[in-house]
Formats: structure tokens, C-alpha cells, sequence
């Protein structure tokens, strides 16, 4: 399965961690981890 997901406020620092503090609370395993500025802008 894939997940892939953006945030509206791009300039927010600190979101990745809060989707994973998510799913550590959930006791969901990742086997595979990728993280990309993406400078598309969001409406």
C-alpha cells in the first residue's frame, strides 16, 4: 500500500513528525519512508 499526502500550509514546520507521532499512536509500521519539498502551491 502507498500513502502520499500534502499539507496546505507547506511553511508549517514540524508536520511530518506529527503524521508520524500518528501512526506510532496507532502502532503502525512503516517499511519505507520518503520526504519531498513539494513547491507546488496548494488553493
Amino acid at each position: 500500500m502507498s500513502l502520499v499526502f500534502g499539507f496546505k500550509d507547506s511553511a508549517d514546520r514540524g508536520m511530518l513528525t506529527r503524521v508520524l507521532v500518528v501512526f506510532s499512536q496507532r502502532e503502525l509500521d512503516l517499511t519505507k519512508i520518503e520526504s519531498h519539498p513539494w513547491d507546488v502551491q496548494v488553493p
